[in-house]
């Protein structure tokens, strides 16, 4: 489970949030990620996501690890 503030994919909302980035960062987070960017590349099927709220910042993505197993342990 993750829970993340990733940028919104709204055509409005998401340029708007972006530029906000340099603002959040100096708060200790980044506006900017994408959450297929975050996850590219990465051995992991997303199950499921979700916002808590209709106006939450916040969104809670449930993933299962794909790597394979061998001899008992993951690679």
């Amino acid at each position: 489970m993750i829970i993340n503030h990733f940028r919104t994919t709204k055509p409005v909302l998401g340029p708007l949030i972006g530029a906000l980035d340099p603002l959040t960062r100096r708060l200790g987070w980044s506006a900017s990620l994408r959450l297929s960017e975050a996850f590219d590349g990465v051995p992991v099927r997303i199950e499921k996501r979700f916002k808590t709220s209709p106006f939450s910042l916040f969104t809670v993505v449930l993933a299962q690890n794909q790597k394979e197993v061998r001899n008992g342990k993951q690679d």
